[in-house]
């Protein structure tokens, strides 16, 4: 018998709605006759994103008279991407609306959760995103969330220690590893990116291999494009770095936190544009530059991967077309929410150009200058694949880290993946 790859979940939400009588496009939206609609809206965002997800109700009856009240609960990072919303869509109880990302949406798209929102995006609406954004989270011909935010990666770097040791900061990949080789230290790794077994590792991988020219996969035609010398080479930094002890294998806390860099743990650090806010936060007397990822050569075009969140309307829920309602107005219509979501709440480019136009000084201040000038452009949606992907991705870049150098890795990854591929039969 072929092994059929469709995700348990998927399984299990379908028959959850079969068993209701409930499909995506079935569900009717509940006449709420002036009474208050009270939305269950669920997020792993703590303060100050939760504050003002909580506060959409309030602001969305005053601007539109239509009494809503948003009940915001906040899920912990595991079990937000583990299983508590698959759980509590199965069972009938999910939220209203919730956020997601790329490499999980994929996964309600294919349940009939995600509820397609193409009825509230005018063309006029749609022509304000970033064309890429939308492209995110449109599956067929169906737009099944709305962006928020591009979260883009870069380069940052210990600009006192570089000086001190007379050490240039890198423009390419040869460059990096060496200066990551000269600045470790028993006390402080050379480099410091996501090496962890899990899906965020994929993500500060992405650019490597993209400003090579190779990708993933071509998933119109379902064919792995891992057997490609880009993606050896990018795994091959990696290796490098591991063999030569200048990776921070064992950060002290997440990766991604650019605590790391400034409280000397280490010298250089792939993190985002989140890093910006903690830097002026909470480590405003350090000194810390910010470059785009080096390339593999001179002459090379630099790339970044842009992460984000998407805002998700369940099918099932009775209030569905409220909530979608609410949210294009929050995050598609009105100016002020998707401001403040992406220049106070925190740092990030916006999925809208009129944003990035109306916020135009803010993007021009500090190393925000670097990420406006040099990076923003040169990035890439963050990958949109089932989580079995991902996991083959990840196995890929643990093996050339402890087990083989980047070509086998690289090869034996393609094969697993082309063999996904041939057997599945859902959405990507």
């Amino acid at each position: 018998m072929k092994k059929r790859y469709k995700k348990i979940a998927s399984v299990v939400l379908c028959t959850a709605m079969l068993a209701t009588g409930l499909s995506g496009m079935e569900v009717m939206a509940k006449e709420t006759d002036g009474e208050e609609v009270t939305l269950e809206v669920w997020s792993h965002h703590s303060a100050p994103q939760a504050d003002l997800l909580a506060s959409l109700g309030e602001r969305y009856s005053e601007a539109t008279g239509q009494k809503v009240k948003v009940n915001y609960t906040e899920v912990a990072w595991d079990d937000y991407i583990g299983t508590k919303l698959t759980t509590a869509f199965a069972s009938g109880d999910g939220p209203d609306i919730f956020t997601t990302c790329p490499p999980q949406i994929a996964r309600y798209v294919s349940a009939g959760i995600a509820m397609p929102l193409n009825d509230y995006l005018p063309q006029d609406v749609l022509d304000d995103f970033n064309p890429s954004f939308i492209q995110g989270v449109t599956f067929g011909d169906d737009i099944c969330a709305i962006p928020t935010q591009g979260e883009l990666l870069a380069l940052y770097y210990d600009a006192d220690l570089f000086e001190k040791e007379g050490i240039a900061p890198p423009k390419t990949w040869a460059e990096m590893i060496e200066a990551a080789k000269a600045l470790t230290t028993d006390t402080r790794a050379g480099m410091t990116m996501r090496v962890a077994d899990d899906s965020s590792v994929v993500f500060d991988w992405l650019p490597f291999l993209w400003m090579t020219g190779a990708d993933v996969m071509d998933v119109e035609n379902k064919k792995s494009l891992l057997d490609s010398q880009g993606a050896a080479d990018s795994l091959q930094i990696y290796h490098d770095l591991m063999e030569a002890g200048a990776l921070n294998v064992k950060p002290s806390r997440n990766a991604d936190e650019i605590g790391i860099l400034c409280e000397g743990e280490t010298a250089m650090q792939i993190s985002g544009t989140w890093a910006i806010q903690q830097i002026e936060d909470n480590y405003p007397d350090s000194n810390i530059g910010v470059l785009p990822i080096p390339v593999q050569k001179e002459g090379d075009t630099s790339a970044s991967a842009a992460g984000g969140w998407q805002m998700v309307v369940n099918s099932q829920s009775e209030n569905a077309d409220i909530a979608a309602k609410m949210l294009a107005w929050a995050f598609a219509e009105d100016m002020e929410i998707p401001t403040e979501w992406c220049t106070e709440v925190s740092f990030c480019y916006p999925a809208r150009k009129s944003i990035l136009e109306a916020a135009s000084d803010v993007y021009e201040k500090g190393l925000r200058k670097v990420y406006t000038e040099e990076i923003f452009g040169t990035e890439k949606p963050e990958l949109r694949a089932p989580a079995d992907v991902y996991k083959i991705l990840q196995d890929m870049i643990q093996q050339s880290m402890y087990e083989s150098d980047g070509k086998t890795a690289a090869m034996e990854a393609h094969e697993k993946l082309q063999e996904f591929l041939d057997e599945y039969e859902d959405v990507i």
